[in-house]
């Protein structure tokens, strides 16, 4: 009985972490299209508008600003 709950159990775990990487992905990166708008110069406030609405967690940048 042990053996078929073992696939189940993973894919309980790796289909929503799949998921939750792909919504990570297609909503804080830049879209090559956008690139050309970004110039050297502007404002913060000019480039906010531009970026993508959240930047991609990585993962040692928490730690590192301890």
């Amino acid at each position: 009985m042990a053996a078929p709950a073992a696939p189940l159990a993973a894919a309980a775990v790796f289909v929503p972490a799949a998921l939750y990487l792909a919504w990570q992905l297609t909503t804080s990166v830049l879209p090559p299209s956008r690139f050309g708008e970004l110039e050297t110069g502007r404002s913060r406030a000019e480039l906010a508008r531009l970026l993508p609405p959240r930047p991609y967690p990585r993962p040692g940048r928490a730690a590192a600003a301890r």
